[in-house]
Formats: C-alpha cells, sequence, structure tokens
C-alpha cells in the first residue's frame, strides 16, 4: 500500500509539473476540521475576519470522510481552530489512526491537561505539534490573546512530556514559534528552552499573511519580504489544487488551507463524493488560471502572497531543515 501511495503522490506532482487540468493522481485530504472553534484571539490569524458560522463536525460525518483518504499516508486533524475543543476528538484520532493513517494535530498548549494527554497517547496519535510564541506571559498574550496562559502551557507541555517518557510512547511532539515583528528576538532563546528530552522537533517559521486584505495581519511580519513575494503576480508557481484539498468542519472543501473563509469552495462532502469532486469544474479552473497566470479572477488567490512559492521546494527546503535540526541535537 505505501507503494502506491508514494506513486499517487508522484502523478499528483507530474500532473502540477504538466499543468493538466485534470489530474492524473487520486484525491489526498491535506487537513480535515473537526471544529473551526478557537479559545485564542491570535494577531496573526484571520479568524476574525471568519464570517463563517462556528461548527463542530459529526463524529459519523468525519468518519465517512475518513473512509474515502484512500490515498493518505497522514493527515492533520485541524484547520482554523483547535481540535481539542472537539469533545470527539479522542475518537477522531483512533479512527483515523485505525485506517493506519498518521494522525497529526496543531494545538495550543492551554488545553493540554493531564487527563487529555493520557488520551492523546493512547489515541495512537502519532503527532502534536504545539504552539507556543512566546519565552514569557507578556509577549505570549500579546501574540495568542487574553486567554493565553505562559505559565500553565509551560507546566502542560512538561507534563506531557513526562508522561511521554513514563508511557515510553513514540508520540512525535513538536514544538512550533511563528516568528514576527513581536518575538523575532526570541527564536534562540525558544530553541535552548525546548531543546530538552522528548521534544522531537523545534520548528520556527515566518508569519504567513493568511489574509492579505487585513493590514494589521500583514504588519505583523517583515513587510519588506512580503511585498518582494507579491511583486511579482505573474509568478504563479502555486502547486496547492493539484495536492489536496482542504475539508471544513462544515464539510466543505477548498483546495488550500489559506481558505479560512470558504472563498473558494469546491465541492460540499455531504452532497457528492471526495473523488467527483477531485477533477470537478472548479478544481479544473482554479489549475488552468495558475496554468494561464490569471490568478487574480479568482477570489482566494486574488491577495494571495504565498502563491510564487514553489511547493517541491519548500518541501526540499522543509525535510533538509528537520535533518539539521537533528543532527545538531545529537551533537
Amino acid at each position: 500500500m505505501r507503494i502506491k501511495i508514494l506513486a499517487n503522490k508522484a502523478l499528483l506532482y507530474l500532473s502540477y509539473i504538466l499543468k493538466l487540468e485534470k489530474s492524473l493522481g487520486h484525491p489526498v485530504i491535506k487537513l480535515i476540521e473537526p471544529t473551526n472553534a478557537c479559545m485564542m484571539n491570535c494577531i496573526m490569524c484571520p479568524r476574525k475576519n471568519m464570517k463563517r458560522k462556528i461548527e463542530f463536525m459529526d463524529l459519523e460525518f468525519f468518519k465517512q470522510i475518513i473512509n474515502q483518504a484512500k490515498w493518505n499516508d497522514n493527515l492533520w486533524i485541524h484547520h482554523y481552530g483547535d481540535p481539542l475543543i472537539h469533545p470527539k476528538i479522542i475518537e477522531m484520532i483512533k479512527y483515523v489512526s485505525q485506517k493506519r493513517i498518521k494522525a497529526r494535530i496543531s494545538v495550543n498548549p492551554n488545553l493540554l491537561s493531564e487527563e487529555m494527554c493520557k488520551k492523546l497517547i493512547d489515541s495512537g496519535l502519532h503527532t502534536i505539534m504545539i504552539s507556543l510564541d512566546g519565552i514569557d506571559d507578556k509577549i505570549y498574550k500579546y501574540i495568542r490573546g487574553p486567554n493565553a496562559d505562559y505559565k500553565k502551557a509551560v507546566e502542560n507541555i512538561n507534563n506531557l512530556l513526562k508522561l511521554k517518557k513514563e508511557l515510553k510512547s513514540s508520540l512525535k511532539i513538536v514544538m512550533a514559534m511563528v516568528r514576527m515583528k513581536a518575538n523575532k528576538n526570541d527564536s534562540q532563546k525558544f530553541r535552548e528552552l525546548w531543546n530538552k528530552r522528548g521534544v522531537d522537533e523545534i520548528c520556527i517559521s515566518n508569519v504567513d499573511v493568511l489574509d492579505a486584505s487585513d493590514k494589521k495581519i500583514i504588519e505583523q511580519g517583515d513587510n519588506d519580504l512580503f511585498s518582494k513575494k507579491f511583486k511579482n503576480k505573474e509568478n504563479t508557481f502555486c502547486a496547492e489544487p493539484w495536492t489536496g484539498v482542504v475539508i471544513n468542519a462544515s464539510g466543505t472543501a477548498v483546495p488550500c488551507c489559506f481558505d479560512y473563509d470558504e472563498k473558494y469552495v469546491v465541492g460540499d462532502l455531504k452532497k457528492e463524493s471526495l473523488k467527483n469532486i477531485w477533477n470537478n469544474k472548479k478544481m479544473r479552473l482554479i489549475r488552468r488560471q495558475v496554468k494561464t497566470k490569471t490568478l487574480d479572477r479568482n477570489p482566494l488567490c486574488k491577495t494571495c502572497y504565498e502563491r510564487n512559492n514553489y511547493v517541491l521546494l519548500k518541501q526540499v527546503n522543509y525535510f533538509l531543515k528537520v535533518l539539521n535540526e537533528k543532527i545538531r541535537r545529537r551533537k
């Protein structure tokens, strides 16, 4: 089965390289959103501009979608919400794991109670990415909002590391920091704080502008970098429409994780199958817009700062970064 999945990935990338409107490969789910509810109010997140209603995906509907994820070898179970808020998140993770798909989640640490940590370890969860953008309470609250509690967050993370050791768990723990103006000088200190046993990876990434119509979000990052990204609109190297789809809590499918507000819905899994969505008119249209460099006509892509990024190069860079991190930690 592993060989078939790798072969399908090759077909997806080949379809992108050839800019085929009809993909040669089978559909992959990049992310699935249990809920778009979140306790945080992050300065770089466009949730504050979200018009779609807050929803919690039904467990049985979730299972129906996962049953169609036949070409996934891993799956991120989150999007624009904290998955730990969903009352059935453990059952969701278990179901994904039972399908021999590596279940991954990205969470805020404040909800990682001891009970939740034990349940996550027992669920078969493969990876947990923990978002902690500060090195003290002041900067953490500034970035993540008034509900952020740095002391509690650190205690919860350390408790998870302790349980991982005690239970001899293989759970992969990734400590994540989004670098922006407010914390740009804290990267090294963040690495030093979390360079400890049980942390498998430290991920420090530059802030992405998920809503370029919001000037306050743009202001959080490096304006010069963003302007360079968007300077040449003719460069449309985006591979997202060929690499899979994102499923929202409502069941709608969108082509990219930047679509926080269903700006370009390509299908609805309550009404149609993933297979039928994959090469439908709307998916073919956005691929054609990439090919013909007319993404300005797409309501989702017209203000995107990231569409000049070549996805294969990004993946290679990520692999090299992870490899370098592992080598550094072994020294």
